[in-house]
């Protein structure tokens, strides 16, 4: 009778063992689970701001996310002009990478996904499928990225918009914080009809002013030939809506931010740090002419940047002289100049001007001499030949530049460091020579 007894106790504890194993079990696959969620986005690897960012790939190797580390140059080095750097690959079949404006995060895109990566390099935020659209980079802070997006028109088509992504000052680029509204549709984007914006018009390169008030951006019919057959620089501020309901959201006011004639061709708005001006490249295709503009957000002031001058020439003999002078304008008159960065919070900025692929020069415009003495607002900084890309250091001293001598093969590529300030070069030291790199960022 005991023996029965004790079996069907026996037997009846089968059942709870049982249960007991499975709470376990589940309990240690959710923390297996959370263990490798977390080693997914968890990087092997943390990124300081100084360090260089690339898309590169070499022969063999994967094609992904570079970073260069600054390693301390020796007394042969710095001899010899070096600067030594370690190269390592952190993200495999990532590409396009952006720092923040104030360096906590990097931006890039793998397997057509935006991802936001903090330092430390935990991928802390990712939005869905981009469908082919443009990714254009950070707003004027760390809480704002301008992407593409559709653009629905009134006739039901579809054409291209852009929108931002945002989150508050308080918060971080957190798993599900990525999002696009902000307590109403379409605002910080463009994503519908507008009475001022006509439907065969695409919306791209959007540049947002540093309080996020405006965006200006091209608004452009696309072709095969500059890509474009017209494009002009708009502006729209975004104000809350009044109490009656409009179509089309028509109580946005947008603008044409100049009145330059429909053939030239205007690209490339990036806003100052200051908020004070909107420098844009005007092209002219008809006599290939490429310039730099600056614009008052309101478009009240429109002016081109005035050419280097050729006053640097000088020849004993006037009628020489002023012949030597007029080649030379006419030689700078002829070169593609375009925007590279806003420097020193709105107070200077970087042009470059091509001439040829083989002779590139970097200049600087001072702001503030504009009025003052137009002669002297720009200063040539560096001229190069053979390069590829460039790159502008956090504290604006250095450029990296990225050559390769031979088109299309992967062979003795360098790369090299400009100090800005003492007009120096040096080579990097480290840098594999059959790198193939397609984008920079510093």
């Amino acid at each position: 009778m005991m023996r029965q007894v004790i079996t069907m106790r026996w037997c009846m504890g089968i059942p709870l063992i049982l249960l007991l194993t499975c709470i376990i079990a589940l309990l240690m696959f959710g923390s297996l689970l959370g263990q490798v969620k977390k080693k997914a986005t968890r990087q092997a690897f943390e990124v300081a701001p100084h360090e260089l960012l690339l898309e590169a790939e070499r022969p063999g190797a994967q094609r992904g996310i570079y970073v260069v580390r600054w390693l301390k140059p020796s007394r042969d080095d710095l001899k010899h002009n070096r600067i030594p750097a370690k190269v390592e690959l952190i993200i495999p079949q990532g590409c396009r990478p952006r720092w923040s404006p104030q360096r906590s995060y990097i931006l890039y895109e793998r397997f057509g996904q935006i991802h936001v990566m903090d330092r430390k390099g935990n991928t802390v935020s990712q939005k869905g499928y981009m469908r082919g659209y443009p990714v254009y980079g950070w707003g004027p802070d760390d809480n704002s990225i301008l992407v593409g997006s559709d653009r629905y028109l009134s006739d039901g088509t579809v054409g291209l918009g852009f929108q931002t992504f945002w989150k508050e000052p308080w918060e971080t680029w957190a798993e599900g914080i990525l999002t696009d509204t902000i307590g109403m549709p379409a605002q910080y984007g463009i994503t519908f009809s507008h009475p001022q914006l006509p439907d065969d018009l695409w919306l791209g390169a959007p540049t947002m002013s540093p309080d996020w008030s405006m965006h200006a951006f091209e608004a452009y019919r696309p072709t095969s030939d500059y890509g474009r057959s017209y494009s002009k620089i708009y502006v729209v501020r975004w104000v809350n809506p009044p109490s009656e309901q409009f179509k089309d959201r028509s109580w946005l006011p947008i603008w044409r931010l100049t009145n330059l004639p429909d053939d030239l061709l205007e690209v490339n708005p990036k806003w100052s740090p200051d908020g004070k001006w909107i420098a844009f490249e005007v092209i002219n295709p008809k006599s290939s002419t490429h310039r730099v503009y600056l614009a008052s957000p309101d478009g009240k002031i429109v002016r081109p940047i005035p050419l280097p001058s050729p006053d640097e020439l000088v020849h004993p003999n006037p009628s020489v002289q002023e012949l030597l002078r007029h080649e030379r304008m006419r030689y700078y008159e002829r070169m593609r100049y375009r925007v590279i960065k806003w420097l020193s919070k709105g107070k200077r900025m970087l042009i470059r001007m091509e001439a040829e692929q083989s002779f590139i020069g970097f200049w600087l415009l001072d702001i503030d001499k504009l009025d003052v003495d137009n002669i002297n607002c720009l200063k040539l900084l560096t001229t190069l030949i053979n390069f590829k890309l460039t790159a502008i250091s956090f504290n604006e001293r250095f450029m990296v530049v990225y050559d390769s001598y031979a088109p299309g093969v992967p062979l003795n590529a360098s790369l090299r460091l400009v100090d800005l300030e003492e007009q120096k070069g040096y080579y990097v030291k480290g840098f594999p020579e059959d790198m193939i790199v397609y984008w920079m960022d510093w």
